[in-house]
């Protein structure tokens, strides 16, 4: 089976997910960042296969590949090495978020945030009992608020919620940001945890840069949030990487009971492998219909102007 991106709308209405089961049929749904399109055969394939094999016991060698499976993907896009040692399995993104943030703050600690925010993050601060320190950013670009938060980061925040690209607004911060947002956290000893999850669906000629990839004194304060989950429409694998730059929450996690925080099911594990693995191809595809949907939505819109 070849890797298709035909939309067949009675197949969607027949999915059990989230998106297709909330309203009448009659509604198209754009509330969760689901795809309509069928993720990579690689991933199905590899599920295929379990289920074909009816393999459902233990099994952890997929789940053994994800580190590495993750790096090298990232080594291939952005040309950043990050020592496997240093990452750590999570279930999803929120969830390496939640754990990172409560591990390296105490109640009432500042936990700052960029919005238009990615409501998750936002609840995520709020039920750990942190404080939260909402820096909107500027209305012309969705820019960061340089002077502000700079000025908030003397005192009164501990932990800062990144997502590069930004969620929901979709800008990807610039060199010159980035190097004004890296020196405050440098000067303030801040600990970001960046989400960047999004930053394979670029468009525009346009590249994503890690932020760990902006230095050593950056990268130590870093954990850099990965996953196949937006990329390849596997948000259901329930998998992701961290990199974990900040060696006193790598030392903060090993000392915790081995299956302590979860693993991934294998299911989810072979199919998150599949996907950084051979996945290329099929991203290639999808992201020139995503640009091109993009640009007629674009001009629709325009027209009705």
């Amino acid at each position: 089976m070849n890797d298709s991106l035909h939309v067949d709308l009675d197949r969607l209405h027949s999915i059990k997910g989230m998106k297709w089961t909330k309203y009448e049929k009659e509604i198209l749904p754009a509330f969760v960042a689901d795809m309509d399109f069928e993720p990579p055969n690689s991933s199905y394939e590899a599920l295929k296969e379990m289920v074909d094999l009816k393999d459902f016991g233990y099994k952890f060698n997929h789940v053994d590949r994800l580190i590495p499976a993750w790096t090298n993907w990232i080594f291939s896009r952005d040309g950043l090495e990050l020592p496997e040692a240093h990452c750590t399995i999570f279930t999803s993104s929120i969830h390496a978020l939640e754990a990172v943030m409560v591990l390296h703050t105490q109640p009432n600690d500042g936990v700052a945030l960029f919005s238009p925010v990615y409501h998750p993050f936002a609840k995520a601060v709020q039920s750990a009992g942190r404080k939260l320190i909402d820096i909107p950013l500027l209305e012309e670009g969705w820019t960061i608020d340089i002077e502000k938060f700079n000025e908030l980061a003397k005192s009164k925040i501990k932990v800062v919620l990144f997502c590069q690209p930004h969620n929901p607004t979709g800008h990807l911060f610039s060199e010159t940001e980035i190097a004004e947002f890296a020196e405050i956290v440098i000067k303030h000893n801040l600990l970001v945890i960046s989400d960047e999850i999004w930053a394979d669906l670029i468009f525009d000629g346009k590249s994503h840069k890690p932020l760990a990839a902006h230095g050593q004194e950056v990268r130590e304060r870093i954990v850099t949030v990965g996953s196949a989950s937006k990329t390849f429409n596997l948000a259901g694998a329930r998998c992701s990487v961290s990199h974990i730059g900040e060696e006193s929450i790598r030392e903060k996690l090993s000392a915790f009971p081995e299956h302590y925080f979860g693993q991934p099911s294998s299911f989810g594990a072979a199919a998150t492998v599949a996907a950084w693995e051979s996945g290329e191809p099929w991203l290639r595809n999808i992201l020139k219909q995503l640009h091109e949907n993009r640009d007629f939505l674009i001009k629709a819109l325009l027209r009705r102007t």
